[in-house]
């Protein structure tokens, strides 16, 4: 008996190794997929849905408190008020998806004020004698309550307790005034923001369903009947510190974020980085795809095709191009793309001059590039 399974064997033996090899071939993919996916993924977060958080807000994001959110306004004369530039944050407690349904307890939470720069990064001191001023005031039942003023002495306010009411019959929110002093120039100044947070006290275990929020707000001119403008950074240029360096990060959250029309191309060298491919691929994330529309009767086109997101491919160099347009209801109003960006090992870096938005002074040997028409 054993004498014929060695002969089987022997008379199998091809088909015996096929099989070992398609065996060996598979364990190797997916072990050779795995593992790049599981490097690359550990410093980059990836977000293809938002869970309802009852902690919400109109200008403030539940994403990184570094997002710059620009207001746009008319010179002093033109706008209601003469004496100060005006914008008013709400913070809730129910979420815009869910607005019937409202937290079922009080929220402590403080809330923080100090001037950064455009990308979030504190600054340090204002010109000697700068005038410019945010008073910040909070609505009650009775007018308003001054909380902070932010000037050349003060540049920030923090962790100062706040508490959004519950009410049994309807959903709550706190409405905040930062209010910009009317020396304050619309063009000069748009790089003196101020970044506001909200945040909810966690003791004892309270409010782990609950996320932070923040964002940067500053003042630009409005650009006529469209307010438009759009800005491009990496997420993780905040998170640097000397226990952190450029060089550990296996990967950036290129932040697009703004309102009004814009065409956006982004194209970097696939021989450097990669970006994520179910960002640009629709499968992950549903990004408008219209066919163009003709007159059955005519032939003339009704309307043309429009496509969010499209990519080309030249070589070793890709582009996205993004047709944004926070106006429109086929982008679902967008106002924010999160692209992850994926290092593939080819050169290890200690600055972030490996990316650049045109205009900067690093544009032409950036490996990733970004340029802004606006409309």
């Amino acid at each position: 008996m054993k004498k014929d399974l060695l002969t089987s064997i022997k008379n199998q033996w091809l088909r015996i190794w096929i099989a070992f090899m398609t065996l060996s071939l598979f364990s190797f993919s997916v072990s050779a997929e795995y593992q790049p996916q599981s490097n690359i993924m550990k410093r980059v977060v990836v977000s293809t849905s938002e869970p309802i958080y009852k902690f919400s807000s109109d200008v403030l994001s539940g994403g990184s408190v570094k997002t710059y959110v620009p207001q746009y306004k008319d010179v002093l004369g033109e706008n209601a008020n003469p004496n100060y530039y005006e914008i008013p944050v709400h913070i809730r407690n129910y979420s815009t998806k869910a607005s019937a349904s409202w937290y079922d307890e009080e929220i402590v939470y403080n809330v923080s004020f100090k001037f950064t720069d455009i990308k979030g990064n504190q600054i340090e001191a204002l010109p000697p004698g700068d005038t410019r001023t945010v008073g910040i005031y909070k609505k009650t039942d009775s007018g308003e309550t001054h909380i902070a003023t932010l000037s050349v002495g003060t540049l920030q306010a923090l962790n100062l307790s706040q508490t959004l009411e519950r009410d049994s019959a309807h959903n709550s929110q706190d409405t905040y005034y930062l209010r910009f002093s009317p020396n304050w120039d619309l063009t000069k100044d748009e790089n003196v923001c101020v970044q506001m947070k909200a945040e909810p006290i966690r003791t004892g275990g309270k409010y782990n369903d609950l996320r932070n929020l923040g964002a940067v707000i500053g003042l630009k001119r409005s650009n006529g009947d469209t307010d438009s403008g759009w800005h491009a950074f990496l997420d993780e240029e905040n998170a640097v510190s000397e226990s952190n360096p450029v060089s550990v990060f296996d990967g950036y959250n290129l932040i697009i974020t703004g309102s009004g029309k814009a065409t956006i191309a982004i194209t970097w060298d696939t021989s450097y980085f990669e970006l994520n491919k179910y960002f640009h691929d629709h499968s992950i994330y549903k990004f408008a795809s219209v066919e163009a529309a003709t007159d059955p009767e005519t032939g003339e086109e009704i309307s043309p095709a429009f496509n969010e997101i499209t990519k080309t491919d030249v070589g070793d160099i890709s582009t996205i191009t993004i047709n944004a347009d926070s106006g429109s209801e086929l982008t679902n109003h967008r106002t924010r793309y999160n692209i992850q960006v994926y290092n593939t090992g080819k050169d290890t870096y200690d600055t972030f001059n490996f990316f650049a938005v045109y205009g900067d002074a690093n544009y032409d040997s950036a490996k990733i590039k970004v340029t802004i028409n606006q409309e």
